[in-house]
């Protein structure tokens, strides 16, 4: 029965997909599905593998077969899978939060997998607009992922939302982050080996 739900869902995915490829056309394609808290995944790893991992092969197989790249998003500590992200096809792993051992990843996996993330969203620094604690994070990121291959900044900012005023004001402080990181990037550049 969880077999036959999960392939209805992969189904109703890839008509999305087909969708997307004829009216949009863009260059990825990212799979939303998190399996994982901020301790461990849902299930185990065997457990994922059996359940979940061939209809996540289905839905990167039908992005690729419209010219996507297919890209996993996936909260939580899910480093434990990371290497079944790739064996599905996944071309990169974005949100990576810091309760991964993301330099691990990034120094088994660099080469075959893109690691976006790093920083610490559910945080403190996810959960402000103050600029300095975003830019200690940002080097923190930087400083620890940026010499690794296959590694690219992200994250963002959660803002309760009655403390904003307008739409603006709950995008105003990733736009923020985004600046810091250009800057900080620009300020900092890692030679890559």
């Amino acid at each position: 029965a969880v077999n036959d739900l999960l392939a209805a869902i992969t189904d109703f995915k890839i008509g999305c997909i087909e969708q997307i490829a004829r009216y949009y056309q863009p260059d990825t394609f990212t799979e939303y599905d998190d399996v994982a808290t901020q301790m461990s995944t849902f299930m185990s790893p065997s457990a994922y593998r059996e359940l979940i991992s061939p209809h996540h092969r289905r839905i990167v197989d039908a992005a690729k077969a419209y010219g996507m790249v297919p890209i996993r998003h996936c909260c939580g500590k899910a480093d434990a899978i990371v290497g079944d992200f790739i064996a599905e096809g996944y071309a990169a792993w974005a949100s990576v939060q810091p309760c991964n051992d993301i330099v691990g990843c990034l120094e088994k996996y660099g080469d075959g997998l893109c690691i976006a993330g790093g920083y610490d969203t559910n945080g403190i620094p996810g959960n402000t607009s103050d600029v300095e604690v975003m830019r200690k994070d940002i080097a923190r990121c930087f400083d620890t992922y940026g010499a690794y291959k296959g590694y690219i900044f992200a994250g963002f900012i959660i803002l309760p939302i009655d403390e904003c005023e307008s739409v603006e004001d709950v995008w105003a402080p990733t736009g923020a982050l985004a600046e810091e990181a250009v800057t900080y990037s620009h300020e900092h550049p890692i030679a890559h080996e």
